[in-house]
C-alpha cells in the first residue's frame, strides 16, 4: 500500500490524517508529563515528545488549547489519562538530547 493509500484508509477509519493524529498524540504526552513532573523545563518537555524545539511545542499548545503553556498552567492543571501505565498506545519513545 503507498503512502496516499494508507493516508485515505486511515482518515476513513480515524477521522484524521496520520499527521493529525500525531500531533495529537505528542500533546497528550505533553499533558501527561506536566501532570506527572510540574517543574519540567519547557525545553526538556519538547525533547522528550519528539517536537524539534520548544517553540513547536508552544505553537501546538496554543493551536489547541487557545492560550500559551504558561497560560494555561496558571489557569488550570493538565490532565491526561492518554498516556496512563496501562495504555498500549504509548508510542512515542522519549528522543535523546545531542
Amino acid at each position: 500500500m503507498g503512502y496516499r493509500q494508507f493516508k485515505r484508509v486511515f482518515t476513513n477509519y480515524v477521522g484524521m490524517s496520520p499527521k493529525e493524529y500525531y500531533r495529537v498524540v505528542r500533546f497528550q504526552r505533553a499533558l501527561y508529563l506536566l501532570q506527572n513532573h510540574p517543574g519540567m523545563e519547557f525545553v526538556d518537555l519538547a525533547y522528550s515528545c519528539g517536537f524539534y524545539d520548544s517553540s513547536h511545542l508552544v505553537k501546538d499548545f496554543k493551536e489547541f488549547t487557545g492560550c500559551s503553556p504558561t497560560q494555561y498552567l496558571s489557569s488550570r492543571s493538565p490532565y491526561s489519562t492518554f498516556f496512563s501505565e496501562d495504555c498500549r498506545l504509548n508510542v512515542i519513545k522519549s528522543h535523546s538530547r545531542a
